[in-house]
């Protein structure tokens, strides 16, 4: 799969450029990894010395919202719900089962809600806030803004988890699903399934990250994800330039140029295997010897 997705990204870039060699090629020589993740979220993993966590580094600081839309968030009591599914799953593309209920489970919450979204709401209801675009990462970055229901994109997931706003994740496809079980895992957020949502079932998520004591705990992990000796910007500014220093040397692992059957230990394997065989078989005539010998009639010695 990976040979065909590298042929094809050949394609692409021959359309474009002349003397750049095979993906293939290029990712032999490798120097840093810079790897968009960060093990307060991830998880810990046993990575080589030259693939660098740069998790967040895309995260900008926060800018002013629009007038109409600081009003809408600043004038809500209860606080606000921000909701996007980037382009994912719009209006044209969502079943109106799933629809229905996340707007039966909405007009039940006293919150107000900021919804990125590319049709009108049904009846115009004023507690909600639309548009085809929206300045996400501002709005996340805002105080009164207290939950985020997601499709668990890697940059939206990021932000949230960066400025400290619990999530409701609803994956669709791709990495979303690993996105949105890391977030239930570490505490970030609960999720659901697109197919089986219900009204009751996202009222019932809603009450689990909308709960103050969840809401201190994401803060805490988000204490967390920014607590590094360097930004991730920074790290990553640092490593591309090192690597631009030293041009002369490679970092990469060695494992790249050992043998798939050396990577996957079946030379291990085989001799292992070999000696438990022979092994067994010594057992056996063992076995068969004494078996024999079991069964031979006793010597008589005759006297005269």
């Amino acid at each position: 799969m990976q040979r065909v997705c590298s042929i094809s990204e050949d394609r692409v870039i021959a359309d474009f450029f002349d003397d750049v060699p095979p993906i293939e090629e290029l990712s032999r020589k490798i120097k840093f990894l810079l790897l968009y993740q960060n093990f307060v979220v991830s998880g810990t993993q046993i990575l080589p010395s030259n693939v660098i966590e740069v998790g967040g580094f895309h995260v900008a600081k926060a800018k002013r919202l629009p007038t109409d839309l600081k009003k809408f968030i600043e004038e809500s009591k209860n606080g606000v719900i921000y909701i996007s599914f980037g382009t994912i799953l719009n209006g044209s593309s969502m079943p109106r089962r799933a629809f229905d209920a996340i707007l039966g489970a909405l007009k039940e919450l006293p919150h107000r809600v900021v919804w990125k979204w590319e049709k009108e709401i049904p009846d115009n209801p004023d507690f909600i806030y639309v548009s085809k675009w929206m300045p996400q990462n501002d709005i996340l970055a805002h105080p009164n803004v207290i939950a985020f229901f997601s499709h668990c994109g890697q940059l939206g997931t990021t932000e949230a988890v960066h400025h400290g706003v619990p999530i409701i994740g609803m994956p669709i496809t791709a990495d979303q699903f690993s996105n949105a079980a890391a977030i239930e895992e570490k505490g970030l957020g609960v999720q659901v399934d697109l197919n089986a949502i219900t009204k009751e079932l996202l009222l019932e998520k809603f009450k689990i990250i909308l709960n103050p004591r969840f809401k201190s705990q994401v803060e805490n992990i988000s204490k967390m994800w920014h607590d590094r000796p360097v930004s991730a910007i920074n790290t990553a500014i640092h490593w591309t330039e090192f690597a631009a220093r030293y041009p002369n040397f490679t970092y990469t692992s060695p494992i790249i140029d050992i043998a798939m059957y050396q990577y996957l230990c079946l030379d291990v394997m085989l001799i292992i295997c070999v000696l438990f065989i022979s092994l067994l078989y010594i057992m056996k005539c063992l076995f068969i010897v004494w078996k024999k010998s079991r069964k031979s009639p006793n010597t008589k010695i005759k006297t005269s």
